[in-house]
């Protein structure tokens, strides 16, 4: 199963200090591997100072840009203007990567726009293993949950995702000490 375009939720047992509470838009996921921006990690730059160290052309944006995962990569944007998209990843959320496309949205007002720098990357089969031993929880995502505040988003999710552990997150003292004695 291909879990392109789902989110995945970081599970609470997650102790990589990259990955913890983090929910992740998939962008892609074949026998090749698998790729995903983390939509909950704002950096304290904001895209128009960013833009102005690399271009000459005018940024309308203020927003923060955000940090994708540990790889490096290009300035990617995740936003709901579908002419200025290189593919849809939910229905209404589109994904550019493309130099043309992110140099137009920096000029153009578009409702819900993230800038991205970096992303999450695994090797083949690297991600069925990890979603195997429960690193992982996926959900179908929808717009409006990729935009929300994030430093609630991740919780939000994990309540749809799995609500169970979500409720032990809210109250700890139902949590076990060692889950691994239950």
């Amino acid at each position: 199963m291909s879990f392109q375009g789902h989110i995945l939720l970081a599970s609470p047992k997650m102790d990589d200090p990259n990955f913890h509470q983090t929910a992740i838009v998939m962008i892609e996921h074949n026998g090749e591997g698998a790729m995903g921006l983390v939509i909950n990690r704002p950096l304290e730059m904001r895209i128009d100072e960013a833009w102005s160290q690399i271009s000459q052309t005018p940024c309308v944006h203020e927003q923060r840009l955000y940090q994708g995962g540990p790889c490096p990569g290009p300035l990617m944007v995740m936003h709901t203007d579908a002419m200025l998209a290189d593919r849809e990843l939910l229905p209404g959320l589109f994904f550019s990567s493309e130099s043309q496309q992110v140099e137009t949205l920096m000029q153009t007002a578009v409702d819900k726009v993230r800038f991205i720098v970096g992303y999450a990357g695994w090797g083949p089969g690297q991600l069925e293993n990890e979603l195997e031993w429960g690193v992982w929880r996926a959900c179908r995502g929808e717009v409006g949950e990729v935009f929300e505040d994030p430093q609630h988003v991740w919780l939000r999710l994990l309540k749809k995702a799995d609500p169970t552990e979500a409720a032990l997150i809210r109250q700890p003292a139902l949590r076990p000490s060692d889950p691994s004695l239950n």
